[in-house]
C-alpha cells in the first residue's frame, strides 16, 4: 500500500511538472515563431515599398561615393535629392523583388539582397509568383507578396530561413535544456519522495504489527471464552446467554481473521499468495453447494448461470474467498424469501463474475461506500464488521482487476472482472 502511495505520489508530480514544463517550452518556442512571421509579414511590406531604393540598375541614381569626393559630388549637384538607403528594418534581411510591365516582362530587379539562390532561381521564383493566384503566401523558408501599381506589377520575396535556422536551433537547446531538468527533478523527486512517505511507511508498519499481535492475543481468550460456554452449556443446558455468548465470540474470531487477511493483502506480497492456473467455474460450484443448505434454511432462492470450464490465473483460496465474502453478504442482508443470483462467463480472455441480491424495500444503501473499510449501512440492523467487501476489493486488486457496485431496483449487484 505504501509503495503504491510513493508511487502514485512519483506519477503525480512528475505528470504537474511535465505539464508546466511543456506548456512553457511550448508557450516560448510557439511564440518565437509567430514573432518571426509576424515580423516577416511586416518586412515584406517593407521590401515592396523600399525594395529597390539601393538598386543601381534602377530608375534612382546610384549612391554618392563618401569622403571629399562625394563632398565635392554633392556641391556640384546641389539642388539634386540624393537616393533613398533602404530601410534600417531590412538591412539584416535576405530579400530580393522584381517589377513586371503589364506583358509580364520583367523592367526592374534587384537581386543584391539575396545570397541562398542564384539571379535565374530569383527571377523563375518571380515569375511562379506573379502568374500564381495568391498575392501572398509562403514557400519554404521565403515570404511573398505581389501588388499590382496601376498596369505594373511589383513582387517582393523575403528568406526568412536565418531566423527559422535560429528558432529551430533555440527550440532543440530549450527542449535539451528542458528534459535535463525534468531528468533532474525526476531524481530530486525519488529521493524527496521516500523520506516523505517514510513516516507513514513507519506508521503502516506498526499498525500491522498492532494487527497482528493483537489478532494472535485475542485468540487465546476467545478460545476459552468459547470452551467455557461449552462447559457451561453441558452442566446447565442452553440459554438466551450463552447463545448469545457463542455468537459474539464466532463474530470477534471472524473479524480478527478479516483483520489478519487485509493486513497480508495490503503487503501485495506475491510470495504469500501464489499463482496458479485453476478452475474458477469448480470453485464457483462449490460455493454454491457450500452455500445452499444455509440459503434453504433462510427461504432465500438461489440462482446461477457458471459457464463451463471457466479459467484464470490467480489464487484459487483467494478466490474461494471471494465467492464466500458474496455469498456470506447476501446471506445476512438478502430480504426474507429474496433471491440471490450468481454469474460467472468468460468474455476476451476476462473472467466476469456477477453477484446479486434483493434488498429491503425502502433500502437506500450508499454503494459508493460498499468497499470502504469498517463501513456499515447505519439503517441495518444486521450484525457484521463491515471489513468483508474491503477485503473482496483487496482480492480483486491483487489479481489486477475491477470491482463495482451498482443498485438496480430492489437488487444491489456486484461485478467483478479478472
Amino acid at each position: 500500500m505504501i509503495k503504491k502511495i510513493r508511487i502514485q505520489f512519483i506519477l503525480i508530480s512528475m505528470l504537474s511538472i511535465l505539464f508546466v514544463l511543456s506548456a512553457t517550452l511550448a508557450g516560448i518556442n510557439i511564440s518565437n515563431f509567430i514573432a518571426i512571421e509576424n515580423s516577416a509579414s511586416r518586412n515584406v511590406q517593407l521590401v515592396l515599398e523600399h525594395g529597390f531604393d539601393d538598386d543601381p540598375g534602377g530608375d534612382l541614381p546610384p549612391t554618392p561615393p563618401s569622403g571629399e569626393e562625394g563632398e565635392q559630388g554633392q556641391e556640384g549637384s546641389e539642388g539634386e535629392t540624393p537616393p533613398a538607403m533602404p530601410d534600417d528594418r531590412l538591412m539584416r534581411e535576405n530579400y530580393f523583388c522584381v517589377l513586371f510591365d503589364a506583358d509580364g516582362n520583367i523592367e526592374n530587379s534587384n537581386y543584391i539582397h539575396v545570397f541562398a539562390i542564384t539571379n535565374e532561381e530569383c527571377e523563375s521564383f518571380a515569375r511562379d509568383i506573379y502568374n500564381g493566384k495568391k498575392n501572398s503566401g509562403k514557400k519554404g523558408d521565403y515570404r511573398y507578396k505581389k501588388v499590382k501599381e496601376g498596369d505594373k506589377t511589383k513582387v517582393a520575396v523575403l528568406d526568412i530561413g536565418q531566423h527559422l535556422d535560429q528558432a529551430n536551433l533555440s527550440m532543440r537547446g530549450s527542449i535539451i535544456v528542458g528534459l535535463t531538468g525534468y531528468l533532474v527533478i525526476l531524481a530530486l523527486i525519488l529521493i524527496m519522495s521516500k523520506l516523505i512517505i517514510k513516516p507513514s511507511e513507519e506508521s503502516y508498519k506498526k499498525q500491522k504489527v498492532f494487527i497482528t499481535n493483537a489478532s494472535h492475543e485475542l485468540k487465546t481468550p476467545l478460545t476459552i471464552i468459547s470452551t467455557d460456554v461449552e462447559i457451561i452449556e453441558m452442566d446447565h443446558g442452553q440459554s438466551e446467554w450463552t447463545k448469545s455468548i457463542k455468537d459474539q465470540v464466532m463474530n470477534l474470531t471472524q473479524m480478527t481473521n478479516q483483520l489478519v487477511t487485509s493486513a497480508r493483502l495490503e503487503e501485495d506480497n506475491a510470495s504469500s499468495y501464489p499463482m496458479e492456473e485453476f478452475s474458477v467455474s469448480e470453485v464457483a460450484e462449490e460455493s454454491v453447494e457450500a452455500f445452499a443448505a444455509s440459503f434453504k434454511n433462510k427461504n432465500l432462492e438461489i440462482k446461477n448461470s457458471i459457464a463451463k470450464d471457466v479459467t484464470m490465473n490467480g489464487n484459487r483460496y483467494l478466490i474461494n474467498e471471494l465467492f464466500f465474502i458474496f455469498f456470506d453478504n447476501a446471506l445476512k442482508y438478502c430480504e426474507p424469501h429474496g433471491e440471490v443470483e450468481i454469474r460467472v462467463t468468460k468474455n476476451k480472455n476476462k473472467v466476469e463474475i456477477i453477484f446479486s441480491n434483493t434488498l429491503e424495500k425502502g433500502n437506500n444503501i450508499n454503494v459508493e461506500q460498499l468497499f470502504d473499510r469498517f463501513y456499515r449501512d447505519p439503517n441495518t440492523k444486521v450484525v457484521g464488521t463491515g471489513i468483508g467487501l474491503s477485503i473482496s476489493k483487496q482480492i480483486v486488486e491483487l489479481h489486477k482487476g475491477k470491482i463495482s457496485a451498482v443498485k438496480d431496483g430492489d437488487k444491489i449487484k456486484f461485478i467483478v472482472i479478472l
